[in-house]
């Protein structure tokens, strides 16, 4: 609960213009509960009433995919798709969640190794698919 309440204070307090990976909170955590849906309520609910947009991070699936053991690969994008079980997040319970809240949502990536900057397609859709399609279709992005 410190995670939402840190994230909810810097907000009030006018700081962030954007919230990263809102859901790394869910990085050790292997089931999606009470406390972690009352974390991702906050987190949307403040997002929405201070309208910051949240991120939707793609860090997390090139590290679980194309960079494994600090080695890019070139597996294709269907065998990307099968290392998808090991990656914490994007959350698919999260974003479900911030659909319920008029708040604007983007991709966004830490960029540290090229390898992010050239596969930054697949990694869209490597986080459709962990999230879902239904779900993004209604996430509001922001437009480019």
């Amino acid at each position: 609960m410190r995670y939402a309440e840190y994230i909810k204070k810097s907000m009030e307090m006018n700081i962030p213009d954007i919230i990263a990976h809102p859901d790394t909170y869910m990085i050790n955590r292997n089931d999606f509960g009470k406390i972690e849906n009352k974390v991702a309520n906050i987190i949307c609910e403040t997002a929405e009433k201070y309208n910051v947009p949240l991120e939707i991070n793609l860090a997390q699936i090139f590290n679980g995919t194309y960079y494994e053991n600090r080695k890019l690969n070139n597996d294709s994008l269907e065998e990307q798709k099968k290392k998808l079980y090991k990656v914490p997040y994007p959350n698919k319970e999260f974003w479900k969640v911030a659909t319920k809240y008029n708040i604007k949502v983007l991709y966004g990536i830490d960029v540290h190794h090229r390898g992010q900057i050239l596969r930054w397609n697949e990694l869209i859709e490597l986080a459709n698919e962990i999230i879902g399609k239904e779900t993004i279709k209604k996430l509001s992005f922001i437009e480019r």
